[in-house]
């Protein structure tokens, strides 16, 4: 297995997240902040410095857009905090996939009959339900799923979403031609302006694709070392990497199961272009004793040290440690991303599934480093 990382970014996966920025904008600008005043770094400074080209893209595309704001809130309001399986309820439906393929889904949704449709858009919502995928022996076959019949249940039953979104995934469930055609269309007739804007983060994004290629190159297991993603060493295929710039902080590994679309199973990975610069900033290679107090702080939350304990006996996935301490799966999800990015946790795939556990060379070395602070 090798990584390889892709020439340009995929315009359709960035044009949607530009759409989410966008919609969220006020509440992603606080989260960064927050993230910032833990480590206790100058938020407005690396905004002004650093992020100073991706604004003036983000200012520029708002000011070309002409969709309004009522209607890219149905598709594109933040779910993150209650759904750990996708940001918005537009990539439920789009997700990882080419401006070809969004245009050809485009057809075939107008043609399709309306039941048929309607159908598809069910078992795309459902492909989000873990509960009845575990039950599929291959678990990307829906063709067996009784979508009408499981569709409320998972809605009403499993489903962490708040109750506006559940109702607009109901609303589109029901005119999947309607509304779908119009979450496409939004995004086909954004992909001018985006371009247009995009001009002034072309030469970053050229240089972060030259730069991750040189870390891959130097360093083979750069991406499980600097994301704690070990199921990838495990991988036979090719993983072909696709620079994330509007999620420019975190890394997502999608895999394309689409009814509506039809297109084939593809994964990629993305990899967010200030991941790895805000990564080591916070967690601060170089300083030992700022590594111990911000691993202290990780594990100074409740819930995070109620996992790891769990943890430390056995690995588990995410809807285990959910039932365990009664919290969702979403929120789980959080805590897991903290403690990957401390280091103090790992994820193996397993039977298709993703186990946590603890990392015991970091755990260990953890506790040698507050051993000799301390003593």
């Amino acid at each position: 297995m090798k990584y390889i990382v892709e020439n340009n970014i995929n315009l359709i996966e960035e044009v949607k997240n530009t759409l989410y920025f966008i919609v969220n904008e006020e509440k992603i600008v606080n989260k960064l902040k927050d993230s910032f005043k833990k480590y206790d770094q100058d938020v407005d400074k690396y905004i002004n410095k650093d992020l100073k080209n991706f604004f003036k893209f983000i200012e520029k595309f708002k000011t070309r857009n002409k969709i309004p704001m009522d209607r890219l809130k149905i598709f594109f309001n933040d779910i993150s905090e209650v759904h750990e399986k996708t940001h918005c309820i537009a990539s439920i439906f789009v997700n990882n996939i080419t401006e070809k393929e969004l245009i050809e889904g485009r057809n075939r949704i107008r043609n399709l009959d309306s039941m048929e449709l309607k159908e598809l858009a069910m078992k795309e919502i459902l492909c989000q339900d873990d509960y009845l995928r575990d039950d599929f022996p291959d678990k990307d076959d829906l063709s067996s799923l009784d979508a009408e019949k499981e569709f409320m249940p998972y809605l009403i039953e499993r489903c962490t979403l708040d109750s506006e979104s559940k109702w607009w995934l109901t609303v589109i469930s029901q005119n999947p031609k309607e509304y779908l055609s119009e979450l496409i269309d939004m995004i086909i007739n954004s992909i001018d302006v985006f371009k247009e804007a995009f001009k002034v983060m072309e030469k970053e994004v050229e240089k972060f694709i030259y730069d991750l290629r040189d870390l891959i190159k130097e360093n083979p297991k750069f991406i499980s070392d600097s994301t704690g993603i070990k199921i990838f060493d495990q991988w036979e295929d090719d993983i072909y990497i696709f620079p994330s710039i509007i999620r420019f902080n975190s890394v997502s590994f999608l895999s394309t199961i689409s009814p509506v679309f039809n297109n084939k199973r593809r994964e990629y990975m993305y990899f967010g272009w200030k991941f790895y610069e805000l990564l080591s900033d916070s967690i601060g290679n170089d300083n030992e004793e700022k590594v111990l107090i911000d691993r202290l702080k990780c594990l100074s939350d409740k819930s995070k040290f109620n996992i790891i304990k769990m943890l430390k006996k056995k690995s588990m996935f995410g809807q285990e440690i959910a039932a365990a301490l009664s919290l969702t799966t979403a929120t789980v999800s959080y805590h897991m991303n903290a403690l990957i990015v401390a280091k103090l946790v790992y994820m193996e795939k397993v039977d298709n599934k993703i186990f946590y556990s603890v990392d015991k060379d970091t755990m260990k070395e953890f506790l040698r480093v507050l051993n000799k602070e301390l003593n």
